[in-house]
């Protein structure tokens, strides 16, 4: 465990280069990430287990960020882990450049989705939590991990995520460990204006173990991950009441926190100048990454060698006993298309279009072992051939 002081030091970094960021770009949103720094920065200096060196490891956990719109946050938090420079940040959203608007699915760089419209990341989520628990049901431990996200106000109000939300309940993702940002502060108004639902009693009547938190507080978040970790049964949500704009500061140096107006547009001017201040911050030189921030993912990334050297050397084990399970990983892993054998599909004359999508899936069930399918009112595949978990 860390120390509180320099976790909080990382988490205002995030916030100076999140903020600087969008000020320069001279547009982006920069409240909701000064917002999300701290749960960010715990997740990365203490939870995530990934491979520095080895982006495309596939025993890897995975994050997923829905609200792409906080975009500088992700940014940010990948730049302390080495993954964008100081100078990429400083090209937000401008043509061309590596740090667009919406960050775009890019591996190598610890980006695992494309974020658009919101309440897409919450089903990118799910349905990596239920990819993983496919894999370990057919390969074993050497495919344990965890899939964590991030999700917004935004996110929860979009009916797409509710529906992905249902079946994690439904299906017991304890493997889903999902961080919401509940700031209550949207483009333009609070979210009491249009929201008014018990967004806590909802997912726990889908079957969802919910904690509730202060979401900047970095003690709080350390303890719901953990006991999110240790649940067996469900999928995890940790409401955390973050504060949008944390930090920031009016030109007339009162507070700017949980205002609107930094919902969707740069701090400006004295404003601006005020919150690096109030940050520590030079705001003639604030893309810059404090010396113990540094020390303190440095220190996190020689304990994620050792913890993936062990991971891999218990893969190989796992390997020289299991040679066509390992095989198979290999295989689905490799991008490359699967077989099919298609004259094998047979199709009756005026037939319903459901029952032809099930010729064709019955197929691809016996012939695509990775398979997993499923619609609106009927699963299409014999269930005997789903894991149980």
């Amino acid at each position: 465990m860390n120390d509180n002081k320099v976790m909080n030091r990382a988490a205002d970094n995030i916030r100076i280069l999140a903020a600087s960021m969008v000020e320069k770009a001279k547009s982006g949103h920069p409240g909701g990430a000064m917002g999300g720094a701290d749960f960010i920065n715990t997740l990365y200096s203490e939870f995530l287990v990934y491979d520095p060196e080895n982006p495309a490891w596939e025993g890897r956990d995975r994050f997923f960020l829905d609200p792409g719109h906080m975009a500088p946050m992700l940014y940010s938090q990948l730049a302390l882990i080495g993954k964008f420079t100081l100078e990429d940040l400083q090209n937000l959203r401008q043509w061309g450049s590596v740090t667009p608007g919406h960050p775009e699915r890019e591996i190598e760089r610890g980006i695992e989705n494309t974020s658009g419209p919101l309440g897409q990341g919450h089903c990118f989520a799910v349905g990596a939590a239920i990819a993983a628990k496919f894999l370990k049901a057919r390969l074993g431990n050497v495919m344990n991990q965890t899939i964590y996200a991030y999700i917004s106000d935004g996110g929860v109000q979009e009916e797409i995520s509710q529906g992905a939300g249902r079946i994690a309940g439904n299906l017991g993702l304890d493997n889903l460990i999902m961080f919401y940002d509940a700031n209550d502060i949207q483009l333009s108004t609070k979210t009491e204006v249009v929201t008014s639902e018990d967004t806590a009693k909802k997912y726990e009547a889908w079957g969802w173990f919910v904690q509730k938190i202060d979401g900047n507080n970095v003690d709080q978040i350390r303890e719901a991950i953990k006991k999110a970790q240790a649940e067996k049964e469900r999928p995890s949500l940790i409401i955390g009441h973050c504060v949008m704009g944390k930090g920031a500061r009016k030109a007339d140096n009162s507070s700017y926190e949980s205002n609107c107006a930094t919902h969707g547009a740069p701090l400006g001017g004295d404003a601006y100048i005020n919150t690096m201040k109030n940050l520590g911050a030079d705001p003639e030189n604030p893309f810059q990454i404090f010396p113990e921030v540094k020390e303190l993912y440095a220190k996190r990334a020689e304990e994620l060698k050792k913890i993936v050297a062990q991971r891999y050397a218990e893969k190989a084990e796992w390997a020289k006993g299991h040679p066509e399970q390992a095989k198979q990983l290999e295989e689905w892993f490799s991008g490359k298309a699967p077989k099919i054998d298609w004259s094998k599909v047979e199709q009756k004359a005026g037939s319903a279009t459901r029952s032809a999508s099930a010729a064709v899936l019955g197929q691809l069930a016996e012939q695509v072992p990775n398979m997993i399918c499923a619609s609106a009112d009927q699963v299409h595949l014999d269930p005997r051939r789903l894991p149980r978990w």
